[in-house]
């Protein structure tokens, strides 16, 4: 502890009155760490792109409007 004591940064990071600061890590922190790194790849971004296209044609049919495509009426699909 009395190699803390000397930090510059100390009186930033910890509260007044504070001995000690704690830091909670998940059991999946590894895991969040890849899926976070993986959100940052050129290949998730195309395939995020692709999946909001279809999933708003999906979305713009109405279930019971007997397969007629809500708004957008110019689109061939």
């Amino acid at each position: 502890m009395s190699d803390r004591q000397g930090c510059p940064l100390r009186s930033s990071c910890l509260p007044p009155r504070s001995e000690r600061r704690f830091v909670q890590l998940s059991v999946y922190e590894r895991e969040f760490q890849q899926a976070e790194m993986r959100l940052r790849t050129a290949r998730y971004h195309r395939l995020a792109r692709r999946r909001r296209t279809v999933e708003g044609v999906f979305a713009a049919r109405v279930p019971g409007s007997g397969g007629k495509v809500q708004g957008r009426t110019d689109r061939p699909w």
